[in-house]
């Protein structure tokens, strides 16, 4: 689409620097940033491919798979477009994705703790590497302003001063 729409500048007159610059926008921009996702891509799948570990190149091969099938959801109005995508292929890529989610979930924790982002990173109290849930829990509220004050405004709620009990 990039080069027929250079030529097509090109025929109506426009030169070079003009007929780059006005097929940037929508055509030029969105083939770089393919070539560099494919590239990625391909290189994550050769080199999951090659891991010895057959349990944890089949987990590998899946993220790659969730990975691509992303980046085909990220560009699908493009695919549309370009005529690679009709009907509900759209609809059946999402459906993948949804299924590939659930086939990694089990895996979810191994492959946060493969990765080790630091505790502060996830920012999850349950989810801290030591084990200490509750314990996180409960610092986290009574390290919060004011968490064991009543708020300002507790007297516009509870008028229990001026209440009288309703007559049946």
């Amino acid at each position: 689409m990039t080069y027929e729409k250079v030529s097509k500048l090109k025929s109506a007159g426009k030169n070079n620097l003009e007929a780059r610059n006005e097929s940037q926008s929508y055509n030029a921009i969105t083939l770089s940033l393919v070539y560099a996702e494919n590239y990625i891509l391909n290189h994550f799948y050769e080199t999951s491919a090659k891991f010895e570990d057959a349990a944890c190149r089949n987990i590998l091969l899946k993220l790659v798979s969730l990975y691509g099938a992303f980046l085909l959801e990220k560009h699908l109005a493009t695919l549309y477009i370009g005529g690679y995508f009709s009907g509900e292929q759209g609809l059946l890529l999402r459906d993948g994705i949804v299924q590939l989610c659930a086939d990694i979930a089990p895996h979810a924790v191994s492959l946060v703790d493969s990765i080790a982002p630091p505790d502060f990173c996830i920012k999850s109290v349950l989810g801290r590497s030591d084990g200490e849930a509750y314990k996180h829990i409960q610092n986290n509220i009574m390290s919060y302003p004011e968490s064991m004050s009543r708020p300002s405004w507790w007297r516009d709620v509870v008028h229990w001063r001026s209440y009288v009990p309703a007559k049946l």
